[in-house]
C-alpha cells in the first residue's frame, strides 16, 4: 500500500492542535478554528484522531492500514474505545 499523505497530515495536524489547546495557546476549538481559518466542525472531527488506538495510528504512519480506511472514513464518527476502533477499522 502506498503512503496516504492526507491521513498522515490529518494525524499530525490533530496532534499539533491538541498541543496548542493543552498549552493554552487557544482557549477553545472555536478559537483555534478561527485562527486556522477552518470550520470548527472540521476541527472537532480532526481532534478525535489523537484518540486513535496506537496500533491504528502506527499502521497509518507505516502505510499498513486496511485499504478501505480512507481519510473520509477516519474523520467519520468512530468509537473512542480502542477495542471498538480495532473492530471497526480492521481489514474485512
Amino acid at each position: 500500500m502506498s503512503i496516504d499523505n492526507t491521513m498522515i497530515t490529518l494525524i499530525a495536524r490533530a496532534h499539533r492542535w491538541q498541543q496548542l489547546l493543552l498549552q493554552g495557546v487557544y482557549a477553545s476549538i472555536e478559537e483555534l478554528a478561527d485562527a486556522e481559518a477552518i470550520n470548527p466542525s472540521y476541527v472537532s472531527r480532526v481532534m478525535r484522531l489523537p484518540c486513535l488506538a496506537p496500533e491504528i495510528t502506527e499502521a497509518i504512519l507505516e502505510s499498513q492500514q486496511p485499504a478501505r480506511l480512507t481519510a473520509k472514513e477516519l474523520l467519520a464518527l468512530f468509537l473512542l474505545d480502542w477495542v471498538g476502533q480495532r473492530a471497526h477499522f480492521e481489514p474485512g
